[in-house]
């Protein structure tokens, strides 16, 4: 039950340019450069280490007590309004001490050994991705402890362990602030995405910014560039190419001319399986007893989400009856934000989408799903969106690179929405 990083620090303002804001310590170019300049405390060989009022040292938590003081570190910050109730549960916590897609690290006082602040990275090891899941420091330590090299040392750290294990990670930052946008970019995290009005912290709706970096040898040749995408891809193909420094020519594509009607009669053949598990999270299944096809996800009760999507659409002519089913699923759950990542070699589905007057492009994920037919590659995907919560861009507190990135979504759906209206009123 994966949700986006908790990060709630405030900037540390000796690391803080008064006039633009920037975080003044060396951007990385990729993983690797962060192994290679950055010590297992989050020091920067070609920077000093500076002197901070109370002074961390980072550890790796193995015990209850451990467990139980992460917990209360997750209370103080967030108030008793944390919506991720497994990261509430110390005999949770507990038990992914030892569970190895987890990598949890704690920061205690160097003078009193007091744990103050902790994070947490999951790996899924099929397609070799990490996930900074979060970086939190007690409320009462925020102001004095060195924020740049506590989130240094939280990658640093995990590194050295896992280097071998991924081929790149991401964080789902807030963008309640820009604290961690400047951060990421620190350490090769840009942004591909924007997640609008998808989560709840502190009982308000929030937005999240999708931050993303690779390994060295994806940037030197382990994309697969597509060959042609429909023109409302283009922007967000060239947002990408912009974060990841790499390009190649693109030519464009029609979007296919599919009406994907509704089955009345298959859909009501189409078997669908609904679990709960003890922390209220309801996974789902979709299948068709026919062809084998199947959509399957995550919904987050507490933030109204339906997630980590994944399907098998086989059959063509099944696609809406199959995309039918799981929006029934979905409203019959209560969903209030869908989030679907499709490789952009997945013409109908992307026509699906593109068509689909509720959905938006919400960013472009280059390098992203592990390639079928070429081993160590990997595809390019998109990922659309849709909230029944209007989108509040006041709200959001973007760096310029997220800021490029929302203006080009925006210009989007004001086009392709109203393109997507004409096409449903004819």
């Amino acid at each position: 039950m994966e949700s986006q990083i908790q990060t709630n620090i405030m900037p540390d303002p000796s690391n803080i340019n008064s006039e633009n804001k920037k975080f003044e310590f060396p951007a990385m170019k990729d993983i690797d450069e962060i192994v290679e300049k950055y010590d297992l405390q989050g020091n920067h060989i070609e920077l000093k280490p500076k002197k901070r009022i109370v002074p961390t040292k980072f550890a790796r938590p193995s015990t209850y007590e451990d467990a139980k003081a992460i917990v209360k570190i997750y209370n103080a910050v967030y108030q008793g309004t944390f919506p991720y109730p497994e990261m509430l549960d110390p005999a949770f916590v507990f038990s992914s001490f030892s569970d190895p897609n987890y990598y949890w690290g704690i920061f205690k006082t160097v003078k009193r050994n007091k744990i103050i602040g902790c994070y947490t990275v999951t790996i899924d090891p099929e397609t070799r991705t990490g996930y900074l899941r979060g970086l939190n420091v007690h409320p009462s330590y925020q102001a004095r402890v060195g924020i740049r090299e506590m989130a240094s040392a939280v990658m640093r750290n995990f590194l050295e362990d896992h280097i071998d294990k991924i081929d790149k990670w991401y964080i789902e930052a807030r963008t309640a602030h820009t604290t961690v946008q400047y951060l990421g970019r620190t350490g090769d995290l840009h942004p591909y995405a924007l997640m609008l009005e998808k989560d709840v912290f502190y009982n308000q709706r929030e937005s999240d910014a999708f931050l993303l970096s690779f390994r060295r040898h994806i940037y030197e040749g382990c994309r697969i560039f597509p060959k042609g995408l429909p023109a409302p891809l283009l922007p967000f193909y060239d947002h990408a190419n912009t974060m990841m420094e790499r390009s190649a020519p693109v030519e464009i594509i029609p979007i296919a001319d599919e009406s994907f009607p509704t089955d009345v009669a298959r859909i009501r053949e189409l078997k669908v399986g609904i679990t709960t598990d003890e922390y209220k999270y309801t996974h789902f299944i979709i299948h068709d007893p026919t062809t084998g096809d199947t959509i399957q996800g995550l919904f987050t009760p507490s933030v109204k989400t339906v997630e980590k999507i994944k399907f098998q659409l086989t059959d063509p002519s099944l696609v809406g009856t199959m995309l039918a089913k799981f929006h029934e699923v979905a409203w019959s759950l209560g969903a209030e934000y869908i989030e679907w990542i499709v490789l952009v070699a997945d013409n109908l589905l992307i026509s699906y989408f593109l068509q689909h007057p509720m959905y938006i492009i919400q960013g472009y994920l280059p390098a992203w799903v592990p390639s079928k037919k070429i081993k160590g590659k990997y595809e390019d995907a998109v990922m659309f969106g849709f909230s029944r919560h209007p989108i509040i861009t006041s709200n959001l507190q973007l760096i310029e690179e997220s800021q490029a990135l929302l203006d080009i979504i925006m210009q989007a759906l004001t086009h392709y929405r109203e393109m997507k209206v004409r096409n449903c009123l004819t």
